[in-house]
């Protein structure tokens, strides 16, 4: 029925009802990852590139021109009822494209387009993808009897634990070394004119 977690029996969710959640969260005008989209839509139709499962639309006006609009901002959201892994970053990817494809035609504005994938977990190469990644974000959502849905967007530790850095070391070491001895006589030199 779900995972297990402090003894506890998960409820299982389906992608469906985590987006219905999130469609319902902007429409109530809830602060949802901190964006309030003007345009909200689901299930775009991005042709050969894919159905998206929500694209939340923003505009930015030119200062002083309320009604003509500079910057048109995208952010894709693609959700899994379970893993993030690297197969859902080509494919919010592919979505990215599609969108930027078919606006780049349209010169009255530009676009940005972001990237949010939401999944119960993240694999291990997947989370270094997205970290190096400026347009896509992760957020990973928890789902429990007691508190309903939630979303965590703290979840960027990704660092190796006990990395042994003995290769990176020794390089730094030759590097000081060959530095030092290319340019033993201008240091010298240097430290002769600062001390005096």
């Amino acid at each position: 029925m779900g995972k297990k977690e402090e003894g506890q029996i998960m409820p299982k969710i389906y992608e469906e009802e985590l987006e219905e959640y999130i469609l319902n969260s902007f429409e109530n005008e809830e602060n949802l990852f901190d964006l309030q989209p003007e345009l909200v839509i689901s299930q775009v139709n991005l042709g050969n590139y894919g159905i998206a499962d929500i694209i939340l639309v923003d505009f930015n006006p030119i200062l002083n021109l309320p009604n003509r609009v500079t910057e048109v901002i995208f952010t894709v959201i693609e959700l899994k009822k379970g893993e993030i892994n690297l197969s859902a970053i080509a494919q919010i990817s592919r979505y990215k494209q599609g969108v930027y494809n078919y606006f780049e035609r349209d010169n009255r504005f530009t676009t940005t387009i972001n990237g949010i994938l939401i999944g119960d977990s993240i694999d291990y190469d997947s989370c270094f993808v997205i970290d190096s990644t400026k347009w896509l974000n992760y957020i990973k959502y928890n789902i429990s009897i007691d508190k309903g849905i939630s979303f965590d967007e703290s979840c960027y530790d990704w660092k190796i634990k006990n990395n042994n850095y003995g290769c990176i070391d020794k390089l730094i070491q030759q590097y000081k070394q060959i530095f030092l001895d290319k340019h033993k006589s201008f240091l010298r030199y240097t430290y002769r004119n600062y001390n005096s």
